[in-house]
Parts: structure tokens; sequence; C-alpha cells
């Protein structure tokens, strides 16, 4: 018996290292992807953009937006409230789907701020993933993301998706259900075309090598033990 423990230990060591797929699942009801504007259409639902977190993008074509839905369609309680000029901002560079993400915007007008709030999040850990319209004239302006200071985003022309000038990533920290994406400055217009919001732990959890090679001794030991139990 005490070796039919050992086993069950050593294998739910193992399988901790290795991460839970349960915890995946739950981090995705917070992992949300939008688009902003309607001229280009929606990504598909296998576009997963530079998050590679695909799923159900969500159109905000309008200042207020109740009930997101996640990457797995699921209602959520995460509203959103989008201060802009407009959400007519283009520039067709295609039918792909990063063209399709980026071809399309909202946007303020010179000496305006522009800003997205997200509500009723759960706190903890979120990698935040923000697009410049592929409209040159429209970048993003330097703009800050729960405080944090990000550079402005010149955007190109074309359906390219390259980080620093296409998207950039932040990591933040919720802590009173609030996520505040808001411009820096007014000069010029400025928008953004798209964001992911992905919770941390809703990707895979790659063990290092050395933690799963600690376990292959235990278990090997155990089930020699297991079979001299037996004889």
């Amino acid at each position: 018996m005490q070796t039919g423990n050992s086993l069950r230990i050593a294998l739910t060591g193992a399988v901790l290292a290795l991460g839970l797929p349960g915890d995946a699942q739950s981090a995705d009801a917070q992992t949300i992807n939008i688009d902003f504007g309607h001229a280009s259409g929606l990504p598909a639902n296998t576009f997963g953009a530079a998050a590679a977190s695909p799923g159900h993008w969500n159109p905000i074509v309008q200042a207020t937006t109740s009930h997101l839905l996640n990457v797995g369609g699921a209602t959520t309680a995460v509203g959103v409230n989008v201060v802009a000029d407009s959400f007519d901002g283009n520039s067709f560079v295609g039918t792909s789907e990063p063209a399709k993400l980026r071809g399309d915007n909202m946007f303020a007008f010179n000496g305006r701020h522009w800003s997205v709030t997200l509500s009723n999040l759960e706190n903890g850990l979120y990698q935040v993933y923000l697009y410049a319209p592929t409209n040159t004239a429209v970048p993003t302006r330097p703009f800050t993301v729960n405080g944090t200071p990000v550079a402005n985003l010149t955007g190109a022309n074309s359906d390219s998706l390259n980080q620093g000038s296409d998207w950039t990533k932040v990591a933040v920290e919720v802590t009173g259900g609030t996520l505040l994406v808001a411009s820096s400055s007014t000069s010029g217009s400025g928008g953004l075309s798209g964001m992911q919001l992905v919770a941390q732990g809703s990707e895979p959890v790659v063990p290092e090598p050395t933690s799963v090679l600690l376990f292959l001794p235990t278990l090997g030991v155990v089930a020699v033990l297991q079979r001299c139990r037996r004889v």
C-alpha cells in the first residue's frame, strides 16, 4: 500500500511540473480579443494574431459595449468604454487576417485624447497586446497601459505584424478590476486598431528540462519497488 501511495504522489508531482490543462482553461475565461472599427470586417476565429490566441473577436464600433465574449465564445462580465472621435478609420491593404485586424480602427483627432477602459476584469496578471492602424497618418501616439508608458506605434501601410511598429506587448497587473489604455499625447490623429488581453497562465506551461528529469528517477524507483512487492 505504501508503494501505491508513493506512486500516486510521484505522478501528482510530475503532472504539476508539466502544468495543468485545467489552469489554462480557467485563464481563458479572461482572454479576450478586440477589433476596433468595422470597415475591414472581423478577423477569422482561427486567427490568433501576435498573441497566438485564436478565438472569438469582439467588434467594437461604439463607445460602450458590455458582456464581451472570451476567445471561447462565452459571455463574460467584462465591459469596454472607448473615448474616440470615430470608429470609421480605415486603410485597406487586402483581405488577409492581419489586414482585417489592422485595416480599420478607432481614432481621436488632433488635440483630443483617446482611451479604452475595460471593467469587471478578474484581478491578476495579464499580457496586453495592442495594434497600430495600417493608416500611417493615424499612429497610436505615445500611450499608457494602467500607468505603464508605451512608445508610439507608427504602423505600416501593409498587412504586416512587426513588433515595435505594428504591435507591442505590455505586462500589467489588474488590481481593481479595471484596465485603462489611454493616449498620453494629443498631437496629430491617433488611435488603435486592435487589442488582445491574455490572462497569465492561459498559455501552456513548459517546464524546465531539469524539473522533468528530477521526477523520472523517482517514477523509476517507485515502479521497481511496486514490482518487487508483487513478487
